[in-house]
């Protein structure tokens, strides 16, 4: 029995060191699109102001790049909540949720987290349209 704990710690670090990973990744790539600063403890996010010219054409291609670059922002920031998420699980004294279905409380599978270290759903609660 103890064999299975020590086994079951040593995934939550290793999944710990993978969410912490991707998290930076997410933080470094959020850099190119937005300002980021913390404001009383909490992370924000302005969206970079992209000059292209000040012709007419120039203006609207500069539009066109600046909702871009905010749709890119967007799915990048709700990544990066997902994975605090996950590392809060972890973290904050969570361990035994970290890995768990949060809708039938089963294992999520390991080739699942390996993949999606941040993923709140089983595969099979995730097919049924539960979307991470």
């Amino acid at each position: 029995m103890a064999q299975a704990k020590k086994t079951r710690v040593i995934k939550i670090e290793f999944f710990r060191k993978k969410l912490e990973k991707e998290k930076r990744k997410i933080l470094k790539e959020l850099s190119r699109y937005a300002k980021i600063s913390q404001v009383k403890g909490k992370t924000e996010f302005v969206p970079r102001h992209i000059e292209v010219g000040s012709s007419k054409d120039e203006d609207a291609q500069e539009f066109g790049l600046y909702e871009q670059n905010v749709a890119i922002e967007e799915t990048l920031k709700s990544r990066l909540e997902k994975v605090e998420a996950a590392l809060k699980k972890i973290l904050k004294g969570q361990k035994g949720h970290y890995g768990i279905c949060e809708s039938c409380k089963r294992l999520i599978e390991l080739k699942r987290l390996n993949t999606f270290p941040e993923a709140r759903h089983c595969t099979f609660c995730h097919k049924k349209g539960l979307v991470d």
